[in-house]
């Protein structure tokens, strides 16, 4: 079952202050483990005092692979605040700071991941759309209410069935007791 977003204000923070020590090189970074259980990202603040004059610079990475800055450069900073809105980015869980640090003295940049939990999509029987008749041995199950919810009044999609041919769905609005 696949898992749905939570409402968009932050439930929870979490927050870490990486230390990149001095002499840190560039080919052999600091990496900080960055765990959160699995919850929704939805922004992220930072902070860099002043100090590192152009000496420190850092990424954020998510299960081995470079999230920010997306272009593969560092982040250069000294003496900011920003605040990233990434609600398309990766489910908290997995993520790491990388710094290096070229400079004589230690540096810290201030890290807070604003989440929330993530909802599972629940659904009874009766709420169940299910394609594919008895004799299909992977038969397709979701929740019209899934749909609902996102003011779909039908759902088209092409599982593995006749090249060219559709199925779509009708929604039908809840029964108003």
């Amino acid at each position: 079952m696949s898992f749905l977003s939570s409402p968009q204000s932050s439930q929870l923070i979490y927050e870490f202050q990486p230390l990149t020590p001095a002499g840190t090189s560039i080919s052999s970074p600091k990496i900080v483990d960055m765990a959160m259980p699995a919850m929704e990202v939805n922004f992220i603040e930072w902070m860099v005092p002043n100090g590192p004059q152009g000496n420190l610079g850092w990424q954020l990475w998510y299960s081995n692979a470079l999230v920010i800055p997306q272009n593969g450069t560092w982040i250069i900073t000294d003496g900011e605040i920003g605040k990233w809105d990434v609600n398309q980015f990766p489910q908290a869980g997995s993520w790491n700071f990388y710094g290096y640090n070229s400079g004589s003295y230690d540096h810290t940049v201030y890290l807070r991941f604003l989440l929330n939990p993530l909802v599972q999509a629940v659904a009874t029987l009766d709420e169940l759309i299910v394609i594919g008749g008895p004799s299909d041995p992977n038969p397709i199950m979701m929740s019209s209410n899934l749909f609902q919810d996102f003011g779909a009044d039908s759902v088209t999609f092409t599982p593995p069935i006749p090249a060219g041919e559709e199925i779509v769905i009708p929604i039908e609005p809840p029964a108003v007791p």
